[in-house]
């Protein structure tokens, strides 16, 4: 470990985004880089392992999301980081977010998330129905708390304080960890805020991964407000 901070990349065949994003942010100070390949099939590996001082990951079986979030939050806490930075690879404006977290992150919270849905960005390009499942998602997280107040509750560019999230118990290997983080961060009294994100890459893909994302995310949360009853985000 170079640094107390880490920048983490689930990457699952993002090639055509990977090169742009790491040349974005190699040259950041402060921070070391890992890339968790969830056993991508094109060319992702390979640009990930043509970087010096970059750690790479690699899982030969496809496992999801939920799979590589949770062993980066495992290895971030293996190694001894502070913090650790999550990137969506198709980011359009890495920096500029990881900028903005860590200057949350050292105000004191423990959660940080960048929202592709606010100041001036929400639901701009997005059609009816995916919209429509984002506001079913932060309603359903809202009813278990109230101040689980997100409008993007699936982003996946944020910022942890690792010693804060030691405390989650996560488990599902899709984007719904996501949502068991929130769950989970109100339950132990974490703080969270959340801050627009500067990429103007809002189209909210990741639904497209799953069948029936609403019936799935929705269970998930239905399920963990029993295991982690109460709290409150700060």
């Amino acid at each position: 470990m170079k640094n107390k901070n880490s920048i983490i990349i689930p990457v699952s065949n993002n090639a055509s985004e990977l090169t742009k994003t790491l040349q974005e942010i190699l040259s950041l100070s402060g921070f070391d880089i890992l890339i968790i390949d969830d056993a991508s099939e094109d060319r992702s590996l390979e640009i990930a392992e043509s970087y010096e001082g970059i750690t790479v990951i690699k899982k030969e079986l496809e496992m999801g999301y939920g799979a590589s979030f949770i062993s980066g939050c495992e290895y971030a806490s293996h190694i001894g980081y502070e913090t650790a930075v999550f990137l969506d690879p198709a980011n359009q404006s890495p920096r500029e977010d990881i900028a903005v977290l860590m200057d949350s992150i050292n105000y004191g919270y423990d959660i940080v998330s960048a929202s592709r849905f606010i100041d001036g960005n929400f639901f701009g390009n997005i059609n009816t129905q995916t919209s429509e499942i984002i506001s079913t998602i932060s309603g359903a997280l809202r009813d278990v708390n109230s101040s689980i107040n997100t409008s993007d509750p699936l982003s996946s560019t944020l910022a942890l304080k690792i010693e804060a999230i030691k405390l989650l118990e996560l488990t599902d290997y899709t984007h719904g960890v996501l949502l068991q983080m929130w769950i989970q961060a109100a339950h132990y009294k974490l703080t969270f805020t959340e801050i627009p994100s500067n990429s103007t890459d809002n189209s909210a893909s990741e639904f497209d991964l799953y069948e029936e994302p609403v019936n799935m995310f929705l269970s998930i949360i239905e399920t963990e407000k029993y295991l982690f009853p109460g709290g409150s985000v700060n």
